[in-house]
């Protein structure tokens, strides 16, 4: 049996690289896999990595109105044609779930010959509602009728989508042979739309090998070097408590942030009108110069504000990152692999109701704790081994098929 794992590629996305991931330790580990990526990238641009295979997205017709359906249609219409003529009956194969569903999703699964697995990544309607389906902004210039337009297509985007969460989504987990959460708590939300859903929860995790663990940088109690990573803009990320922080800090001690990734305009504006504080906006940063920035930080941070999903449990792939790489950092939820794990408790720092503001007076008192132990990067790479390493959440996947199959 091979399974096929499904995915749109996202230009070697946070998101593509941890399906690569999984395809390599599957494989490693003896479970045959292959990655289909539907792209509509030019044929010499394709990139090449092993056991994955690239298909050319159905070409479309459409307009600004329809784009997305349509888009969507194409992308599964791709899928279906291909696994229609390469895969067999004793194949399965792999899906994330939408943050927002539609009939083409309730179509494809009802269509394929195959067992499907779906991934629950988060709280689908939680954060399509808060988030990916809120009025754009227009321009304080635009005219009264661009803005009538905008809010009553957001507002029908919004009920159209709420139509497919309350009916297709129940139908699509019916036909689902088991659901992947990332924490216990995304898996309790899924069950709601269907009780009797078979689901098994594997958090999320990242290839530490492919990683080293930091240089620690020195540290006299003057100055705290902080490292915040983002990739794109996002509320959940909570930039704005950090700045909270910031302006109610009467402390001595000198602030440096690095910020990679993209950052709403308002954030950028407050934060660099602080006085205390120097920042350095980074929109994009890989390979050495993106492992430099953590040997340059104390500290790094990472989502503080998950509750903006209604989210108080997850398993947030920078986390993984800041694991792998031996960095202590701060987080404002309860993380999956955290939970039960003592042996992580000297490594990070977790602020329970972050909604009641962060401390950065208890963010240096911890930074002052954890640097004197120089071994601390070394220590948090071995343990990033034995629980957070694709390897480890692989095994769960396989035993997971296996008893069904």
């Amino acid at each position: 049996m091979t399974i096929y794992y499904l995915s749109f590629w996202n230009g070697g996305s946070a998101i593509d690289k941890k399906i690569l991931s999984k395809i390599k330790y599957l494989n490693i580990i003896g479970q045959p896999c292959q990655g289909l990526f539907v792209t509509n990238l030019p044929v010499n641009e394709w990139p090449v990595h092993e056991n994955v295979v690239f298909i050319e997205l159905a070409a479309l017709h459409t307009n600004k109105l329809d784009h997305w359906f349509k888009l969507r249609n194409a992308y599964f219409d791709t899928l279906l044609k291909y696994i229609g003529e390469h895969l067999t009956v004793s194949d399965m194969v792999m899906h994330r779930f939408p943050t927002t569903i539609d009939f083409s999703f309730y179509r494809f699964i009802r269509s394929l010959p195959v067992p499907v697995y779906v991934e629950h990544n988060t709280k689908e309607w939680e954060e399509a509602s808060r988030f990916i389906l809120k009025e754009q902004r227009v321009t304080k210039n635009a005219s009264p009728v661009k803005k009538i337009k905008e809010r009553i297509k957001t507002q029908w985007l919004r009920s159209y989508y709420w139509y497919a969460d309350r009916v297709w989504k129940k139908k699509i987990l019916q036909l689902v042979t088991k659901g992947v959460s990332v924490c216990y708590e995304i898996d309790r939300y899924e069950k709601k739309y269907f009780t009797a859903y078979p689901t098994v929860m594997i958090s999320n995790s990242i290839d530490v090998s492919a990683v080293m663990p930091r240089t620690v940088p020195a540290f006299d109690g003057s100055e705290l070097s902080i490292v915040m990573v983002s990739g794109w803009e996002s509320e959940w990320l909570g930039l704005d408590l950090l700045i909270d922080a910031l302006i109610q800090y009467k402390g001595s001690v000198k602030v440096k942030i690095c910020y990679v990734g993209e950052v709403f305009e308002k954030h950028k504006a407050r934060i660099q009108s602080l006085s205390n504080c120097e920042i350095r906006f980074i929109d994009y940063c890989t390979g050495d110069a993106y492992s430099r920035l953590f040997n340059e930080a104390h500290i790094a941070i990472g989502s503080l504000a998950l509750y903006r999903l209604n989210l108080k449990e997850a398993s947030n792939l920078k986390t993984r990152d800041y694991m792998a790489r031996g960095i202590p950092f701060v987080i404002g939820y309860e993380d999956t692999d955290l939970i039960n794990d003592k042996r992580w408790a000297p490594y990070y720092l977790q602020f329970d109701n972050p909604e009641n503001g962060i401390d950065l007076n208890k963010i240096i008192a911890f930074v002052q704790q954890i640097m004197p132990d120089r071994q601390h990067p070394a220590d948090m790479h071995a343990l990033a081994m034995q629980t957070v390493h694709t390897p480890v959440k692989m095994n769960i996947l396989k035993q997971a098929i296996q008893s069904v199959f």
